[in-house]
């Protein structure tokens, strides 16, 4: 099973275990519903993410992120992936 795999794996995980408990609480009329994306648009169309945005990423609630690019900068997508393998974040 290749890292990416496992990150969607443990995130997804995570989500739907959060959800169900908060679903069954007496605040679900409260809950917001949320894409589970981190998209920076601000400072691009959309941002692609680089090392520098690693902590940011790892803090984000967010299941996925978009956008990464090794032509850019393929070391954050190797650190997101050995942080989730590793079960850093």
């Amino acid at each position: 099973m290749k890292c990416e795999d496992i990150l969607l794996i443990i995130r997804l995980t995570y989500f739907l275990t959060s959800s169900i408990i908060t679903m069954e609480s007496q605040l679900h009329d409260t809950i917001m519903d949320d894409c589970l994306r981190e998209i920076d648009w601000n400072r691009g169309k959309p941002y692609t993410y680089r090392t520098e945005d690693y902590d940011f990423l790892m803090r984000s609630p967010k299941l996925f992120a978009r956008k990464f690019s090794t032509d850019i900068d393929n070391k954050i997508i190797e650190q997101v992936c050995m942080a989730v393998c590793e079960n850093e974040y």
